[in-house]
């Protein structure tokens, strides 16, 4: 039996998803910049500002379908869950980032 790993899960989500998809300008800008806002303002944060700036509210559906998490959920878990629930958000964020660049290599 095989095992994968969540990052080959995550990669393997990414890919299915994005491959696909027509990538506007904006969603790979917001996916180049996401793990870097992760980052500097931490997940709550950068959850709500995604879902209030993001008018299409593709970028939302996607990273929680690559970490298949809830974030919505952040401001209420404990302090382990919100942990783990950051880590999965980067994580997601960074394959995101990964299969757009793949995607779309910058010019």
């Amino acid at each position: 039996m095989l095992v994968k790993t969540r990052s080959q899960i995550y990669s393997e989500r990414a890919w299915n998803k994005l491959s696909n998809l027509n990538l506007t300008d904006g969603f790979i800008t917001r996916a180049r910049s996401f793990p870097a806002l992760i980052h500097n303002a931490g997940a709550c944060q950068a959850w709500a500002f995604s879902c209030a700036k993001d008018t299409d509210g593709i970028y939302p559906k996607i990273l929680k379908a690559v970490a298949g998490v809830d974030f919505a959920d952040l401001k209420k878990v404990s302090l382990a869950n919100y942990i783990l629930m950051s880590e999965q958000m980067m994580e997601a964020a960074q394959w995101i980032k990964t299969t757009v660049d793949a995607l779309k290599p910058e010019d």
